[in-house]
């Protein structure tokens, strides 16, 4: 009997492939930071390994920051940060960007830079190499190759000065909630990373089945007989040459031996459970759309026993507005409302957009049945349209007014008196 030695060799995927970087954790403990509790890094890899995530994260963060917004405080268009919060970018460029890096990190930042002690200008900050202090006193911005930043925590070590001789800019830290990190917020998507390095590893597979297999599907085995060294030769260059790409698949090696007494057979040599990979891909998309909590038809996947109808469609654009995508809309608007107020004095009212899941018709049906009933005004209506309020006589009294010019004008008798 021979005895044969296997060796089974294990490489590192999913997870454990998104590692800390060792340059920057030494930097981190130099500066006192505290790691985030998934590399940053890592989960912007995962964004960009899957469309599908990427594209969730998209739309989630359009429909809570990408749709316009307003300030309802009329004295907000005179302070100059409401007009312009740095000299290249708008306020509708940073809460879009904050929203994006919220939705993928579960954090984001806003670098705050003051003049004379008064704050001047707001910017955003990218979030993927932001790092908090132990004691919340400075925020760390540390790159791959250990660079680094030092900036203040928001409300803390106002009066420092950096190396330069100028007032250290400061971060005030925008993060989701979690229980299980008092420094850092975490994704609602932690629980199926595991999923998305799998389904990452189904489409490296492929990739690399397609464009590097070097294995031909079937065998002609014979049996009887030796093959010469010239054989030999001659087969092991046909398999380097013809076996490797797309162009090459589905192709037979046949291996001739002149002896008659050999048995010859047919033999498969490899099997491609693609129906196992394909179950796989579905499971991880399902996973990710649940997580997410956004609507299949919102990124173009029809679910199978579903109806179809507009009424389905709305009620699930209406779920996903009134429990996703507004209470985030508040809880920006606050802390948004919050930082101007506390630098201005002046609350400047943002409000956000939402997503608008009615027609022209069912919102004129809406408002005129409010203002019928004197829940709104026409300026409030005027208001919330983007319009400008009414000038001059009230719209009720103007109606009246008109009214009665037509019962004067015999040339009207015969108008319409709506």
């Amino acid at each position: 009997m021979v005895k044969m030695q296997v060796k089974v060799f294990k490489k590192v995927t999913g997870l454990e492939s998104y590692a800390q970087n060792d340059t920057v954790t030494t930097t981190m403990r130099e500066v006192g930071a505290i790691a985030q509790p998934v590399p940053f890094d890592g989960l912007w890899e995962f964004a960009r390994a899957d469309g599908l995530h990427k594209r969730c994260l998209t739309k989630k963060a359009t429909c809570v920051a990408g749709l316009g917004h307003n300030w309802k405080n009329e004295q907000a268009d005179k302070q100059p940060l409401i007009k312009q919060p740095n000299e290249r970018e708008s306020w509708s460029d940073i809460l879009i960007k904050l929203q994006w890096d919220l939705e993928t990190f579960a954090n984001g930042y806003l670098e705050l830079v003051r003049l004379g002690g008064k704050l001047s200008s707001i910017y955003h900050i990218p979030a993927t190499y932001m790092y908090v202090g132990k004691d919340r006193d400075y925020v760390w911005q540390i790159m791959p190759d250990g660079k680094k930043q030092k900036f203040g925590y928001y409300g803390a070590k106002r009066d420092e000065i950096d190396e330069q001789g100028r007032p250290l800019h400061e971060i005030i830290h925008f993060c989701k909630y979690s229980p299980g990190n008092t420094y850092y917020g975490e994704v609602d998507y932690t629980g199926i990373l595991d999923t998305m390095a799998i389904v990452k590893q189904v489409k490296s597979y492929n990739l690399n089945f397609f464009s590097n297999n070097a294995t031909p599907d079937f065998a002609l085995m014979v049996e009887g007989g030796d093959l010469s060294e010239e054989s030999i030769k001659e087969i092991e260059e046909y398999l380097a040459d013809n076996f490797k790409g797309v162009a090459n698949s589905h192709k037979m090696l046949f291996i001739p031996v002149s002896d008659p007494n050999v048995k010859v057979k047919l033999q498969p040599l490899q099997t491609v459970k693609e129906g196992s990979f394909v179950a796989t891909k579905d499971q991880g998309r399902d996973e990710i759309i649940n997580v997410h909590g956004i609507p299949p038809r919102i990124v173009g996947i029809m679910t199978s026993g579903s109806l179809g109808g507009g009424g389905e469609i709305t009620g699930q654009l209406q779920v996903f507005r009134d429990t996703d995508c507004a209470p985030s809309q508040r809880w920006l608007e606050s802390r948004i409302n919050g930082l101007i107020e506390k630098e201005t004095g002046l609350n400047p009212e943002l409000h956000l957009h939402g997503l608008d899941i009615t027609t022209d018709m069912e919102d004129a049906q809406r408002y005129e049945i409010l203002v019928r009933n004197g829940i709104m005004t026409v300026d409030e209506v005027r208001s919330e349209l983007g319009m400008g309020a009414l000038e001059g006589e009230n719209p009720g009294e103007l109606l009246a007014s008109l009214r009665k010019i037509r019962e004067k004008i015999p040339a009207c008798a015969g108008m319409t008196k709506e």
